[in-house]
């Protein structure tokens, strides 16, 4: 029998990553714009993601920080269509939002 492995959450730094030695890292996001990611520029975190031996996956902002360091531009999604509803005018106004998926349920 495989022994259980544990999950801790953690705001990793490489200090914690060397003591935690971590099988696999989830990079999740924040709710900041990607355009605000201060973490973009830190090199020890791109350093980690790019070089760290450990399989990895990034969750909504995490995987847009996960591609930049990999190359990708990040941007946002593209602009409403005359006709496009905007469900969500408070944030980004005027433009496609993950919300604005195609939703049978919605009327």
């Amino acid at each position: 029998m495989t022994p259980a492995r544990s999950c801790t959450t953690a705001k990793s730094t490489a200090i914690k990553l060397a003591q935690l030695k971590p099988w696999a890292i989830c990079h999740s996001g924040g709710s900041a714009s990607y355009d605000t990611y201060d973490v973009l520029q830190h090199e020890v975190y791109r350093s980690v993601v790019r070089e760290y031996d450990a399989a990895q996956i990034g969750f909504c902002g995490g995987h847009q920080v996960a591609a930049s360091f990999f190359g990708a531009t990040l941007g946002h999604m593209r602009k409403l269509r005359e006709k496009d509803p905007d469900h969500n005018p408070g944030y980004y106004t005027g433009y496609y939002k993950e919300g604005d998926l195609p939703d049978s349920n919605r009327s």
